[in-house]
């Protein structure tokens, strides 16, 4: 018995660490393991700050066709004026205008003569230009997800910290007394406590973690269900928050475009907010928008929070409380209804941070269409349906046409090979897209 009470803390230590492990639901066998987790992990990152970054140079590209190398003159030019203040520079100039697009395709034929068919002039395509677009947005996508997508979400839920906040709860003053009990039996360092306002629900979040607590959870639940709840979202700190993190914030971002085009419309006289015009535009854009949302979620979450759930019913000391913590918000909380959002809604790019995910309709009803709402996308479950597929389908059909509009209104003339070679890239990437998607969703 004495040897058991002489074993050391840093012993001690290491083995509720790897008990924080185990019981947030992955168990790993060996410190090499964890390592391998998480370079996964930080590979995940890299290569989503790559994707959020490459459409913005082919954009650019597209841009830059249609309006027959605007852009690239306008950069050989920006470039021209500043070495006229750094003589250095004129050295690199004409380096610079040489890397174009003829200098690629010049040695096939074939591909000179189909882009001169489509009305593609290669040379006045700079490469330089679109190179140079990719980092900046790479550069300016990691200092946006990496170091502010935390303080940006704890704002858009109305985030205090604790000190800060006047609660009328008894629960209040321990509040910061039970996180750092349960953050040293987890052996996590100890979150800074917020207070949000939004609907009962929990999360945790950012490179040095943030617990939020909905004000409404404090008034709901007694002390040993908001102990439960605690400790069920410190066993996400195992995993890492900062990968929940980016993830909520450039799904958020994606998501939040519909609401976003739902208030546009509202402003510019689309109607009011019950009428049909601006609920069917925002169904639109979320159409287009909540695949590539939902399939950043799927791809980046290394866990599914029922999983982790599971887990935590079988090995915390009263798992009891936890549930009767969640059947409470259950009863407490309203339907999410996506053409109505409350200010007091979840995001559904969020809800893999969350205790709890909203209820949400999967169909709503407007001029006697039954639509989809796209919001099963984001539950830890498989789509059923097929009809969000299919106006998913029509939504892109649509964008194709306008970009295909805007090209012939620019040129003043409807060329049928250089529509169908922008339909051909189009749909490639789209079809790409839906595979990706199909293969991540049936996991």
């Amino acid at each position: 018995m004495a040897e058991k009470d002489d074993k050391g803390e840093g012993e001690r230590e290491e083995e509720r660490k790897f008990e924080g492990e185990n019981v947030a639901g992955v168990e790993f066998t060996s410190f090499d393991e964890l390592k391998v987790n998480r370079l996964k992990q930080a590979l995940k990152v890299l290569i989503l700050w790559f994707f959020l970054s490459i459409p913005v140079p082919i954009i650019v590209f597209f841009v830059d066709v249609i309006t027959s190398g605007m852009l690239s003159s306008l950069f050989l030019r920006t470039i021209l004026l500043i070495a006229t203040h750094y003589p250095k520079l004129r050295l690199y100039i004409p380096m610079v205008a040489r890397y174009n697009l003829q200098l690629f395709t010049s040695r096939s034929f074939i591909v000179t003569r189909a882009l001169e068919k489509i009305g593609v002039d290669a040379a006045s395509l700079n490469l330089v230009l679109y190179l140079v677009v990719f980092l900046l947005a790479f550069l300016f996508t990691i200092l946006l997800t990496y170091f502010l997508s935390a303080r940006i979400l704890r704002r858009w839920y109305k985030a205090k910290k604790l000190e800060n906040v006047n609660l009328q709860n008894d629960l209040a003053p321990e509040l910061e007394k039970i996180v750092e009990e349960l953050s040293k039996k987890y052996g996590v360092k100890k979150p800074e406590v917020y207070i949000g306002e939004f609907d009962p629900n929990a999360f945790i979040l950012g490179r040095k973690p943030s617990l939020v607590l909905s004000r409404k959870l404090l008034e709901l639940l007694d002390r040993d269900e908001v102990e439960a709840v605690i400790a069920f979202q410190l066993l996400h700190t195992k995993r890492g928050t900062a990968v929940m993190t980016l993830t909520a914030f450039v799904a958020g971002l994606l998501t939040a475009l519909s609401t976003l085009a739902y208030w546009v419309s509202l402003l510019t006289g689309f109607g009011l907010e019950d009428d049909p015009a601006p609920n069917l535009i925002k169904l639109y854009v979320m159409s287009v928008v909540a695949p590539i949302s939902a399939l950043i979620v799927r791809f980046m979450m290394p866990y599914r929070r029922s999983k982790v759930f599971s887990t935590f019913l079988n090995t915390y000391g009263e798992p009891e409380k936890l549930v009767n913590a969640v059947d409470k918000i259950k009863k407490s909380s309203g339907e999410f209804d996506l053409p109505q959002l409350s200010s007091q809604a979840i995001n559904p790019g969020h809800w893999h941070l969350f205790l709890l995910t909203p209820e949400h309709k999967e169909v709503v009803n407007i001029l006697d269409f039954h639509l989809p709402t796209y919001l099963p996308f984001f539950a830890e479950s498989k789509p059923r349906r097929l009809r969000p597929f299919l106006y998913m389908s029509i939504s892109h059909l649509f964008i194709l046409f306008a970009i295909i509009a805007f090209d012939t209104f620019n040129r003043k003339d409807f060329d049928f090979l250089r529509a169908s070679a922008i339909t051909a890239v189009y749909l490639l990437f789209y079809i790409t897209f839906v595979i990706v998607w199909a293969v991540y969703f049936r996991k």
